[in-house]
């Protein structure tokens, strides 16, 4: 069964599930917008800041139980400079999941997941161009329960609703 469900605010049906997450890591975003310019550089899925710092973006999935569909996170892990050089290397190639995985730290704060930045990660490619999936390791965090044991429909569709309807 695909994830749809009726909006209890807007009255319209939502079909499918967006992923949801920020365009930069945190600690991109914690940057003056001088040093922005002067010390980092942004793209799509990567971020370097300072040439020290190397970011990655990932996908953390959350199971729907009862559903075919996942919940998806779009998250920044921090790597080491030789994982990000071996996932810069492996970026354009159409075979790529045999890399890695590289440990990284998760570095956004996601919404309704308090203390999600600095969580242990493994970082996983996938091949065909698909953004890789980020596996939080083991911990009593919320996150890594919901992506270990899933999350029922009512609490996707929660998500979903307080995400879209935010502002």
């Amino acid at each position: 069964m695909s994830f749809s469900f009726q909006c209890r605010t807007c009255g319209e049906a939502h079909e499918g599930l967006p992923s949801f997450g920020p365009d930069a890591p945190d600690s991109y975003a914690a940057m003056s917008e001088l040093d922005r310019s002067d010390k980092a550089v942004l793209g799509s899925d990567n971020c370097i800041i300072e040439n020290e710092l190397f970011f990655v973006r990932g996908r953390v999935e959350l199971p729907i139980l009862g559903s075919e569909d996942s919940f998806i996170w779009l998250v920044w892990c921090s790597l080491s400079r030789e994982s990000y050089s071996q996932w810069e290397d492996a970026y354009e190639l159409n075979s790529r999941s045999h890399i890695g995985p590289f440990f990284g730290w998760l570095n956004t704060q996601l919404p309704f997941y308090e203390g999600s930045v600095g969580l242990a990660t493994s970082v996983h490619l996938l091949d065909n161009g698909i953004r890789p999936y980020v596996e939080i390791h083991e911990t009593d965090h919320p996150l890594f329960t919901d992506q270990s044991t899933g999350i029922s429909v009512s609490k996707a569709e929660r998500l979903v609703h307080d995400l879209l309807h935010s502002q």
